[in-house]
């Protein structure tokens, strides 16, 4: 016999609401075969390759939604143990990518905002130097990796700088 209740949709994340209206009005079908693919509700800041190269002791500051985040590290790192330092990884995270590589061949990663921020002001410094200060306001899209009709659905954007 096949269940013919209804399942309920699970309750939407408030910031996925707020930044992605479904616009397509998502009904989740109970009898369709569905894969498992995970997604995650972030914003992703590319920094310019200039940037991101250079060697030093950096601070990455944010402020979104009325507060702030900060990360802080030194560009390159010795062992990839070591992750950048940051105030709040639900709001802000960051990394440098080739940790295992030669010192020249590192870069600091992008930057993920987790809190789907409709303003952003992000500042980078470099050696106590102001080297980046920018403000945006992403566009953000949902998008369901399983297909029409499965979860989850998330809200992502991209800025590059």
């Amino acid at each position: 016999r096949v269940d013919d209740r209804v399942t309920p949709t699970p309750p939407v994340n408030p910031l996925v609401a707020e930044m992605c209206p479904d616009t397509t009005k998502m009904k989740v079908d109970s009898e369709k075969m569905c894969t498992q693919i995970g997604c995650t509700n972030e914003l992703r800041v590319v920094l310019p390759e200039a940037l991101t190269k250079t060697p030093g002791m950096y601070r990455v500051a944010v402020k979104s939604r009325g507060e702030d985040a900060t990360c802080e590290f030194t560009l390159p790192v010795t062992s990839c143990d070591q992750r950048p330092t940051c105030s709040d990884e639900e709001k802000l995270v960051a990394g440098v990518s080739g940790c295992a590589s030669s010192a020249e061949d590192q870069m600091i990663g992008e930057l993920y905002l987790r809190d789907l921020p409709p303003e952003v002001a992000l500042t980078i410094e470099r050696d106590g130097a102001v080297v980046l200060e920018e403000r945006f306001s992403p566009t953000y899209s949902s998008g369901q990796p399983n297909g029409a009709g499965c979860e989850p659905r998330c809200c992502q954007a991209e800025e590059r700088l």
